[in-house]
This record gives structure tokens, C-alpha cells and sequence, in this order.
């Protein structure tokens, strides 16, 4: 089922074990063509999707939509499956050096008209592409507006895209009442991304990749996982998927001194999933007293590089330095 159909849903079944593959980079703007060898010394080939892939039918799907540069798309999937990954990749693919929106389910419905009124008065020339997250969780307001500037973009014949992300099916929403029908009956075409529990034999390539990535900002060099180390991971069932990946793995790499991360390196993974429990003391606590001593210790478990310490407190490098600036941490 390569091409997209109308009313019809592309999804995945989950596959047996095989050789380890992995989804096109085109997809996920995660990835990028190689060949690695893990600590088996293995050669992985990660430059395409097995056939028995779960993301082999998304794999699909993208191409279709990359051909039809005005064709909408309905992402569905668990939190963190890389729903808006998808959109951004299909708008690099579709529209080279144009502008890419992402646009959160409580957004106004006054930001919503002000783009409307942009592309309509100074379209963009090389091209446009909106993505909603969360649509079904927008007010009704905001479905209502949405629905208006798809009609309008249908009308005028443009090649600005939309793509929306739900939870669930956008026919399932209509029937449930949290989506409008007439905002549902603009995007026909809908595409399943499967969670990570169902790509077992692909994680240990996309471990890497993410690694690559996370280097990159930590400015490091991308280390080597120890076999214990990347089984713990892939025996991991990844419940917010490739958003937790992303996290444990990045701060695996800021505890890590050595050239590969050892297993000691990895979070709690029982942990990993859930919000740490804390309880405000009956008293009360000094917030700034507590950011600031958080910062110092992040500071110095890294041997006072900002960019691991931020990424161990689930920081940015800007959002650690601005921080660090108005505590006066580091400062001489």
C-alpha cells in the first residue's frame, strides 16, 4: 500500500526479529546514511528499512506525500513517535528553503488568523508547510479557524501544506465530538507512525544515530555503547518513545568521561518514563536557592561543561547560560 489512499489508514504490524535496518533519513531527521559497527562488531547497513519494517508502510507514505506537494496529512501515533519529525522532514523533501510552522494545539486563534493573512498577502515562494500539534485538543474556535484557512488553501489551488497530529484517528475524533467534521474532512490521508516497542530489532541503530546527534550539541565525540549498555536500551519499552530516547541517551553522554558509555552511565530506566515524585516541604523552600545549587552540582558531576550540565537538568545551552548569568555561576 505505497501510494496514499483516501479514507484509508497506512500502519504498520509489528515484525519479527531479523537484521537490524532502519527507516530512511528522509523520515525521521534524525538519521543520516551510514555504516557502523557495534560493539559485536557487527556491520549494521542504516541506509534503508527492512522489508518487515513497521516503518517500512510510513516509509511509503512519505514518498506519496512528497509527490503531492498540496496534498494534507494527519500524523497519528503515541506522544513522542516522531509525529512532528515526519512533518518537518516531508516539508525539507516538498518544499527546499521554504518556511515550516509549528503551531501547538493551545495556540491562539488570533496567531492562527495572522498567518492566514500572511500567505494570503505575501505567500511564501518557496513554499509553506503548518503543522498542528494535538489538533483534537485545540478549541473549538481554533479547529473552526483552522478548517477556514484549509478551505481557503484548497480553494486557491496553493501548494502550502498542513499536516495535523492526533492521538488517534481524526475519524474517531469526529465521532467521539473532539474534532469538527468539517476541519476532518480535509485531511483524508492519515498515517500511522508505530512506537518504538514495535521497532525492537531497529533500536540499536537508532540508539546511534540519536548518539551522532546528541555529540553534535554536547560537542563531543559521538562514544561507543558497551554490549550491557545497549541491551539495557533495547530492552527498554520506550513509552514516550522517541522523545524519552532522545533524553536518556543525551544524558548518558553528559555522565560519560570515558570513549563509550557503560551501563552505570544510563538513568533509572524504570524511571525514565515517569515524573520524579516530590513533595514541597510544610515550610515551604527558597526556589532561587535551590535552582542555584541544582546548577552547581549539575555543574560540577560535568567537570564544568555548560552543554552536559544542561542537558543532565533537561536544560538548552542558552536556557543553562541565561541561568547561570543571573545566578553569577562561573562568573569572575
Amino acid at each position: 500500500m505505497g501510494e496514499i489512499q483516501s479514507g484509508k489508514r497506512i500502519q504498520s504490524e509489528p515484525p519479527p526479529v531479523s537484521s537490524v535496518k532502519r527507516l530512511s533519513p528522509r523520515v525521521s531527521g534524525l538519521f543520516s546514511n551510514a555504516t557502523w559497527r557495534d560493539d559485536s562488531e557487527r556491520e549494521v547497513d542504516t541506509a534503508k528499512p527492512a522489508l518487515d519494517s513497521p516503518m517500512r508502510s510510513v516509509e511509503r507514505a512519505f514518498e506519496s506525500l512528497a509527490r503531492a506537494p498540496s496534498a494534507f496529512a494527519a500524523l497519528t501515533g503515541e506522544p513522542g513517535s516522531g509525529r512532528a519529525h515526519f512533518a518537518r522532514e516531508l516539508a525539507r523533501r516538498t518544499h527546499p528553503g521554504g518556511r515550516f510552522v509549528l503551531l501547538e494545539a493551545s495556540s491562539s486563534v488570533e496567531r492562527l488568523r495572522a498567518l492566514a493573512f500572511e500567505l494570503k498577502s505575501r505567500p511564501a515562494p518557496s513554499g509553506f508547510d503548518l503543522h498542528v500539534r494535538e489538533v483534537g485538543a485545540a478549541s473549538e474556535a481554533f479547529q473552526s479557524e483552522l478548517a477556514i484557512l484549509c478551505r481557503a488553501l484548497r480553494r486557491a489551488r496553493s501548494t502550502a501544506r498542513v499536516t495535523v497530529s492526533a492521538s488517534a484517528p481524526l475519524a474517531d475524533g469526529v465521532q467521539q465530538g473532539w474534532l469538527r467534521p468539517d476541519l476532518g474532512y480535509h485531511f483524508p490521508a492519515l498515517v500511522e507512525l508505530p512506537p518504538l516497542r514495535s521497532r525492537r530489532e531497529e533500536l540499536p541503530a537508532l540508539i546511534r544515530l540519536v548518539a551522532e546527534r546528541a555529540s553534535e550539541r554536547l560537542v563531543r565525540a559521538t562514544p561507543r555503547f558497551s554490549g550491557e549498555a545497549l541491551e539495557r536500551l533495547c530492552a527498554h519499552d520506550w513509552p514516550q518513545n522517541l522523545a524519552e530516547l532522545e533524553r536518556v541517551v543525551e544524558r548518558a553522554l553528559a555522565l560519560a568521561n570515558a570513549d563509550s558509555v557503560a551501563v552505570e552511565d544510563l538513568p533509572p530506566l524504570e524511571l525514565a518514563s515517569s515524573r520524579v515524585e516530590f513533595q514541597l516541604p510544610a515550610e515551604g523552600l527558597n526556589w532561587s536557592e535551590l535552582e542555584q545549587r541544582v546548577l552547581e552540582q549539575a555543574l560540577a558531576r560535568t567537570g564544568n561543561n555548560q552543554s552536559r550540565a544542561a542537558a543532565l537538568v533537561g536544560l538548552s545551552r542558552d536556557q543553562m547560560r541565561y541561568r547561570l548569568a543571573k545566578f553569577g555561576i562561573g562568573v569572575h
